[in-house]
């Protein structure tokens, strides 16, 4: 596939647009940057459950969510805002450190969670490096939702997007990792992905 700079992408998207106002919706924004950008593509493949079932693609995207949610915070592109909503957290390597050391997420797989502390490298694509982006996931999304539930309770119109909770945590863990306040260390795994 030839390259594609920013301007040809933001040319593309035009042609993409299904708002009244003109404007992309975000997941047709972060396809494309993933199609057109190979090192956003962060496809993972899992085992199923059943044997049954077979093997698996899941799609974390996180670096073309960012990508997306930044273009979009600066309005360098018109996106759909309420589309924004059908973003997932940007799932790397902080978030899990964050939910570890805070109690939200906790290990059984007393395997992995000794390969975190002694931080040894988890392979990328692994059961391993996939649990955690995925237990990542969801936990940020009940976040999201007990921030925009408590926000409701007490009045407050304005909702949190997973990018604003994202950020928020993100952050939130660059903090107290600065300051030697979390009690897992993230967990290393050589990838382009995050």
């Amino acid at each position: 596939r030839n390259s594609t700079s920013l301007n040809e992408l933001l040319t593309q998207c035009q042609r993409f647009t299904t708002t009244e106002n003109g404007a992309i919706p975000i997941e047709r924004l972060v396809g494309l940057l993933a199609y057109h950008i190979p090192a956003f593509r962060d496809v993972r493949t899992t085992n199923a459950v059943s044997s049954k079932q077979g093997s698996y693609d899941i799609e974390f995207a996180k670096r073309p969510q960012l990508c997306a949610s930044m273009l979009a915070a600066d309005d360098l592109i018109p996106v759909d805002k309420d589309s924004m909503n059908n973003l997932t957290v940007f799932s790397d390597y902080r978030l899990p450190q964050l939910f570890l050391s805070m109690g939200i997420l906790k290990l059984i797989d007393t395997e992995l969670e000794n390969s975190i502390r002694r931080q040894a490298f988890i392979e990328a694509g692994s059961k391993e490096e996939i649990a955690l982006r995925a237990a990542s996931v969801l936990a940020a999304e009940r976040v999201c939702q007990i921030v925009n539930e408590r926000g409701a309770e007490q009045g407050d119109g304005a909702k949190s997007s997973i990018a604003d909770i994202d950020y928020f945590l993100w952050r939130t863990c660059v903090k107290l990792d600065n300051e030697d306040r979390l009690s897992y260390p993230f967990h290393r795994t050589r990838t382009f992905c995050y």
